[in-house]
């Protein structure tokens, strides 16, 4: 059980501040990575909560292994994010304010799979044709291009 899940019977919905992870990944035709949630059915980034004691770096490849079977090479730190736009309200109600790290995977390995119960699917999708997401993964892609991320 995460750190999360042991919180949420304390504190019911009430938003909690969370660290969190993704990565970037991108294929050998430059496509992203986006795993299908299960919760909501949107599209996002793999990654995911900060487990306490836990790095940053090793909190994104864990979450990366977990969510797509994909290991992760070298990581380079992105960006950081906060604020209203990392306000996450999920479809049962709990709320997490996050404080979002997002890494590149220079490479990696692997072959995708979605056994993981967060996943209902993972593809690649070219920057022009990126499917439904929420707003939190609206805004970190809109970040990640105004930052010049992207290219």
């Amino acid at each position: 059980m995460s750190y999360v899940e042991r919180l949420r019977p304390l504190v019911g919905h009430e938003p909690l501040v969370v660290a969190a992870a993704g990565v970037l990944v991108r294929d050998d035709r430059g496509r992203i990575l986006l795993q299908q949630r299960s919760d909501d059915r949107t599209w996002c980034i793999p990654g995911g909560a900060v487990e306490p004691g836990e790095r940053l770096e090793e909190a994104a490849r864990r979450e990366l292994r977990e969510e797509t079977g994909l290991l992760a090479g070298e990581l380079t730190l992105l960006m950081a994010r906060s604020g209203p736009e990392c306000l996450l309200v999920y479809p049962n109600g709990d709320q997490c304010q996050v404080i979002s790290v997002t890494y590149r995977a220079e490479s990696w390995s692997g072959r995708l799979d979605r056994a993981d119960p967060e996943t209902v699917d993972l593809r690649f999708f070219d920057l022009r044709g990126l499917p439904g997401m929420n707003a939190f993964n609206r805004a970190l892609f809109d970040d990640l291009a105004t930052g010049g991320h992207l290219h």
